[in-house]
């Protein structure tokens, strides 16, 4: 590629914005010459007459180097706003390797990229933070749009794992059919933990101070009674030891158990 350090007025600067600031680029911005028009591709948020240009053929080949040009990973938000300047241009996805790239392909998963930009920007940051799948997103983008205001409470208030915030979703969008507009409403989430959850975290502590060696957790922030049971082992002897302990923890184990039963958690 045959860069030409130029002095331009002129350029668009909106366009192509797809990125709100390139963090500590040395560079100056490139601009994309497209017969008459000049487009910024790289170098959003700095204010400049001096750019690196380059003609290039069409829109898609412009859009194709601004993507090339962050060279970082690319999350959903991001490609969801590369999806919408392709679909104001006219561009068709399979013109831009990004896609592809980041495995999104048929009709419901470019239709969850187009459906992200009516989320809040709080929710859009999250799912940048946390990497949240596209699948999970999906479900989010097709609930009521008032779900949005108690999907934020939760975030806000729990600041969940990328787990928990799949779960809550999922449950959400169980319960969408069951929830009426009133409801939404007037939902407020509690960041207070009820006494059914601090008894069975209680119940769970007793298990983990029994067997120090293995890990549990419980990977659905206590949505369902599943527990998981992690330990390493080089060698049959390390096997066996785990094992044993394990066994030690069979009366923490079963109080856990009738501790869910008791309030009805399974």
């Amino acid at each position: 590629m045959n860069f030409i350090l130029k002095q331009l007025e002129n350029v668009d600067n909106v366009s192509f914005a797809w990125v709100d600031k390139d963090e500590n680029s040395p560079y100056p911005p490139v601009a994309a010459i497209i017969g008459d028009n000049i487009y910024k591709i790289s170098g959003f948020g700095k204010e400049t007459s001096t750019y690196l240009t380059i003609s290039v053929n069409n829109i898609a080949d412009a859009l194709n180097l601004s993507v090339q040009l962050y060279n970082k990973p690319l999350t959903l938000p991001k490609l969801s706003k590369i999806y919408a300047i392709a679909k104001k241009f006219g561009i068709e996805p399979k013109q831009l390797d990004i896609f592809d790239k980041s495995q999104i392909k048929g009709y419901k998963s470019f239709e969850t990229l187009n459906n992200m930009v009516t989320l809040s920007e709080p929710l859009l940051k999250f799912i940048e933070e946390k990497n949240i799948p596209l699948k999970t997103v999906a479900l989010v983008t097709v609930l009521n749009p008032k779900f949005e205001t108690i999907i934020q409470d939760f975030i806000i208030k729990t600041k969940p794992s990328l787990q928990s915030f799949k779960v809550f979703i999922e449950n959400l969008a169980d319960l969408k059919d069951e929830c009426n507009i009133k409801f939404l409403e007037n939902f407020e989430f509690s960041s207070k933990k009820t006494p059914e959850r601090l008894a069975v975290e209680e119940a769970l502590q007793k298990i983990t101070t029994k067997i120090e060696s293995v890990k549990i957790a419980n990977l659905s922030n206590f949505e369902k009674p599943t527990l998981t049971f992690t330990f390493e082992a080089v060698s049959i002897e390390d096997f066996k030891k785990n094992v044993a302990v394990l066994s030690q923890a069979e009366s923490a184990l079963e109080n856990y158990f009738q501790t869910l039963k008791k309030y009805d958690l399974c």
